[in-house]
């Protein structure tokens, strides 16, 4: 099979799939970025019921601290695969961009060159990332500052609570 007409399957391939991407970022952004404060909140909550219902005076029974700390873990893992799932693909789309553009281009005719700028040009204007705000992606960096958050305002309500 020729060179170039790989090229072109290949690029609409990649243009299937970019048009794809940006249809599924549309609809599950809101759904994202509402499960993730959601579960936040969540995991707050549960935390600060966890350290309240242990440092209390009354006996309190082993089996309710072990169903607020087992539904604190879900929840963070629950955020942990929907962080960790957008890494992947924007680590599998980054992967395509850097083995088109460390491709052996210099030794291609004219037509296969022009073919590989294409799609260069074609993955630089499509930066498609799940985005938490313009300047942040959903990633593991933004679980670590979710659970860093939830750390944050639960340490300032228990010490409130303890003055």
């Amino acid at each position: 099979m020729d060179v170039n007409i790989e090229l072109k399957n290949v690029l609409y391939d990649q243009l299937k799939l970019f048009l794809k991407m940006k249809s599924y970022y549309k609809c599950s952004r809101l759904i994202v970025l509402a499960n993730t404060v959601f579960c936040s909140s969540i995991i707050i909550t549960m935390t600060f019921t966890f350290i309240v219902t242990f440092s209390s005076s009354e006996l309190s029974s082993v089996f309710y601290l072990v169903k607020i700390a087992s539904t604190d873990l879900y929840v963070c893992f629950q955020i942990y695969l929907y962080c960790k799932l957008f890494e992947n693909l924007n680590n599998k789309k980054d992967s395509v961009n850097f083995s088109i553009y460390s491709s052996d281009w210099t030794n291609m005719n004219l037509k296969s060159k022009k073919l590989l700028l294409l799609a260069m040009n074609m993955n630089n204007v499509n930066w498609l990332q799940m985005k938490a705000s313009p300047r942040r992606h959903v990633d593991l960096q933004q679980f670590l500052n979710v659970l860093t958050t939830c750390y944050n305002i639960i340490s300032v309500m228990v010490n409130t609570l303890k003055k």
